[in-house]
């Protein structure tokens, strides 16, 4: 038989799991969207309140028919932390005799294979309640999850039940369960850098710098799959092509290689960066001075933001000019966070999420970047490998915090020497030197912010701590499609599965 029990949706789950529904419809830009009213400002100032929601969940099953219905529990409390619960409700009383008998197998798609397949999901308290049987999960349920009942497990109406195998049907797509069993594992080192993964091969000798015609030509072929994919607009397209020839252009921005990168930008969540440099909408009210490739900076410094004089500037490290554009344009992306004298880790911590978002973007448009064998794609890949393995599992697919929030153990960077268990530890101890301040928000971030969250335009932020932990909840503009490719483009591994 079919048991299904309706009842109530509550506001908070229907906003994180209809963002979970809808993956298919569209790639970043078109994959989630809310409406204004659909706001938690909770989640925005940090005084967020314990938010609770039943999901009702459609059983498959013939040999259980004293089952009258079953309901998942979705719990955040106040420091935003969730619990799932699977809760069972049958017409009769019931005792719990043998929890080991009960196990729980969710359905996931393997990023690898793309295959389904179904691994077992800890269950973390097993307690029954007069005619409940309620199961703490590890994790998020999916459809065609299966919960086996082995013979002996309970009492039901005094009875030993009988072995049973339920199908389980929460509305959820499988490709999100496969976030439950991160981290996600590297089956090859060399996509990632060096610093982290040492035994790695060797980075490619730098290639010679192109002419400025041919990375006109390579702009031209970049944002015209943009408007294939419906990013962008041909208009669009047209007047960024044409801004990249401008004399104003030129004047800031001499390297046709870094105009190109900024003006890739269009159609991505730091697109504002376009304005900022050229238009002058940052902290200053005025253009740039300069963005540029200088000698004599550290290997590990990619690039610095300055003011001088009242006049922003970037600065990159010249042994990244023949680097590919879209990669450098998510170092663009991070650097235009940075208008002021003022400089905290809260500040480089969203700037980094910046950056690895932006690249995320970058290279759904243009997979094969994530290949090319040079420094900046390695790091790149690496700081993208560090966000996909953090944030909360079965309530988003990305975040920053860690994804095991009771296994410090978990590493995002497996197999590397580096043991962090988020992306926020893994980027502020990357910027330990900087001081444990807030700093003052921009156009710039909020424009950012407002792509990535799909929160009203009148919304602001500042660097703050408030800020990064609104960024669990809210990281909407990936589909599980979207997340799903670039996994596999890292060829990356779930856990626990073979490779």
């Amino acid at each position: 038989m079919q048991v299904y029990f309706t009842i109530p949706k509550h506001f908070f789950a229907w906003v994180i799991f209809l963002l979970f529904l809808f993956h298919l419809s569209a790639c970043y830009q078109r994959s989630h969207s809310m409406d204004d009213d659909e706001i938690f400002p909770s989640l925005i100032n940090d005084s967020a309140k314990a938010q609770s929601s039943i999901r009702p969940v459609l059983i498959d099953s013939h040999i259980l028919p004293d089952l009258v219905n079953a309901e998942l529990l979705i719990t955040i409390d106040v420091a935003g932390l969730p619990t799932a619960n699977l809760h069972l409700t049958f017409n009769t009383n019931i005792v719990l005799l043998d929890a080991s008998f009960i196990q729980l197998f969710v359905r996931i798609q393997n990023p690898l294979t793309r295959e389904y397949e179904h691994h077992r999901l800890a269950i973390k308290e097993l307690t029954a309640q007069t005619n409940q049987l309620i199961l703490s999960l590890a994790g998020g349920l999916s459809d065609g999850s299966h919960l086996f009942i082995g013979e002996g497990a309970m009492l039901i109406d005094g009875k030993r039940n009988q072995a049973s195998n339920l199908t389980l049907f929460p509305d959820v797509d499988p490709g999100i369960a496969s976030f439950n069993f991160r981290s996600f594992i590297p089956t090859d080192i060399n996509l990632f850098s060096k610093i982290n993964y040492p035994a790695g091969k060797l980075v490619a000798k730098p290639t010679k710098l192109k002419s400025e015609q041919d990375i006109l030509a390579d702009l031209d072929l970049f944002l015209s799959k943009k408007v294939t994919l419906g990013l962008i607009d041909k208009s669009q397209k047209n007047a960024a092509l044409e801004k990249f020839s401008a004399p104003v252009s030129k004047r800031i921005i001499a390297s046709g290689q870094l105009r190109a990168a900024l003006l890739s930008l269009l159609g991505t969540v730091s697109e504002h960066a376009i304005t900022a440099i050229l238009d002058g909408e940052n902290q200053t009210g005025q253009p740039y001075g300069k963005m540029g490739f200088v000698s004599g900076l550290t290997t590990h410094i990619v690039a610095k933001g300055k003011l001088q004089a009242g006049q922003l500037a970037i600065v990159f490290n010249d042994q990244f000019s023949t680097e590919p554009f879209p990669v450098l344009s998510a170092w663009i992306a991070h650097e235009v966070f940075h208008q002021d004298l003022y400089l905290g880790q809260h500040e480089e911590v969203l700037a980094s999420v910046a950056d690895v978002v932006t690249y995320m973007q970058q290279i759904l448009v243009a997979p094969s970047i994530s290949q090319y064998n040079s420094d900046l794609v390695r790091r790149n890949n690496t700081r993208m490998l560090a966000l996909l393995n953090s944030g909360t599992p079965g309530i988003t697919t990305l975040g920053v915090k860690s994804a095991q929030l009771t296994d410090m153990s978990v590493n995002v960077l497996p197999k590397s020497l580096l043991k962090q268990n988020s992306f926020e530890d893994y980027i502020r101890n990357i910027y330990s030197y900087s001081p444990l301040t807030a700093t003052v928000g921009n156009a710039s971030l909020n424009s950012f912010l407002l792509k990535l969250m799909k929160v009203p335009s009148y919304t602001h932020f500042d660097f703050t701590q408030a800020t990064i932990n609104s960024i669990d909840h809210r990281m909407h503009v990936f589909s599980t499609e979207d997340l799903l490719q670039i996994i596999t483009l890292l060829k990356l591994q779930i856990n626990a599965l073979p490779a």
